[in-house]
């Protein structure tokens, strides 16, 4: 339902669990007015913002504070917690979830998404930069319509500029055909603006395989226009647009409830389908000589229900591998054990058959001497180390 009292049905399109985030579709019956997106990387303690959502059940209700603080990791309960939000003495109560954070100049700063149970003027957000990393991610053309760019992209966002900053372009890849280098800034994808990866994503979503798009680049200061044709996806471990940020500041954690009255579901990430599924798995073997499988619902909950200890604060995952066997004197049998669960390799997650054969793949494995490996040991906490890959 809009402010103006029109109601329509909406298409839930992508969700992410995990962060409590979901893309939905409305086909209203004009153009709807957007509110004005802002940063998050600039937000100051004791800033004035205002909370804006249906507390308990009166519509259009609008709260005023300030930010408390900053990069505050909150427990919601034993399956859903959140990481680096802002926490604001701006009310918010339970009808307030999903509801935009305001800063003085109307531009969206934050989703509010919980309140600290028993406690007077204690709210959370998500910073928006952060969930405009995790909508690239649900947004992403390879999730939505199984067509990859290969641009594995970062947003960089400060006072003063937002840009989308290529860091990597995947082997073989239409980035690759297309020209596109690291270090190239994405400024337009057809007549779109792209100043993030929602942006770049959400110009690529009515393309179809095969059709040939502009992509306008700075490089070197210099504009430069080149032809990205979408292709099918092959196996990929990470989402192109939404890089996480390399560093992320230490928080505090606290318990809290969602300011919603909806219960929350276990976490969990929609992930995009892996043609080849076998691919993967065979390049484990061959490579760093270990058998693996998918976890099996048991298995998942005991990686994914709980944080564990990290140099930062607090970490999730996503899920794993089963470690089902160990070729001797393989790569893998320096590390890892029947019965452990890989965590991720060479910076990715390993959730999917799909993820090892991009991580495992030729191209990418001839090019490295080692690559890091988390992986979890039942009754512990989760362990790196370095695989040194066989010449």
């Amino acid at each position: 339902t809009l402010f103006n009292g029109s109601s329509y049905d909406a298409q839930v399109i992508s969700y992410d669990r995990r962060q409590d985030l979901a893309i939905i579709r409305i086909e209203p019956d004009e153009p709807l007015q957007v509110l004005p997106i802002g940063t998050s990387s600039d937000l100051m303690v004791a800033e004035n913002v205002y909370a804006v959502g249906n507390a308990f059940g009166y519509e259009d209700t609008v709260t005023s504070g300030i930010i408390s603080a900053l990069h505050r990791d909150v427990e919601v309960d034993e399956v859903q917690s959140y990481e680096n939000l802002i926490q604001t003495d701006a009310s918010i109560n339970p009808g307030n979830s999903g509801g935009p954070l305001l800063n003085l100049d109307g531009e969206v700063i934050g989703i509010n998404v919980a309140i600290r149970s028993g406690a007077q003027r204690i709210g959370f957000a998500i910073p928006i930069d952060d969930a405009r990393r995790t909508i690239a991610r649900l947004l992403s053309s390879e999730k939505l319509s199984g067509l990859s760019h290969g641009v594995v992209a970062e947003d960089v966002k400060t006072a003063d500029e937002c840009k989308l900053v290529v860091r990597s372009v995947a082997p073989e890849s239409p980035a690759v055909a297309a020209g596109l280098q690291p270090g190239d800034v994405i400024t337009k994808v057809r007549d779109i603006t792209v100043l993030d990866g929602v942006d770049f994503e959400r110009a690529l979503l009515s393309e179809a395989r095969g059709k040939s798009v502009d992509v306008v680049v700075l490089r070197d200061g210099r504009p430069l226009t080149r032809q990205l044709q979408l292709d099918a996806a092959a196996p990929t471990a990470a989402n192109v647009a939404a890089v996480e940020p390399r560093e992320k500041p230490e928080g505090q954690r606290v318990a809290a409830r969602p300011a919603s009255v909806q219960k929350k579901s276990e976490p969990a990430v929609v992930d995009a389908p892996t043609p080849a599924v076998d691919a993967g798995l065979d390049r484990a073997w061959a490579v760093l000589g270990i058998r693996l499988r998918p976890l099996n619902d048991t298995e998942r909950l005991e990686v994914t229900g709980r944080s564990f200890p990290g140099a930062r604060g607090p970490v999730r995952y996503n899920g794993g591998m089963k470690n089902t066997s160990v070729r001797p004197d393989s790569v893998g049998a320096s590390l890892l054990r029947e019965g452990d669960v890989l965590l991720g390799l060479d910076g990715y997650e390993t959730v999917s058959s799909g993820n090892l054969g991009f991580i495992l793949g030729e191209g990418r494995v001839t090019a490295l001497s080692g690559m890091k490996c988390q992986y979890y040991r039942k009754g512990g906490s989760p362990l790196e180390g370095l695989l040194h890959l066989n010449r």
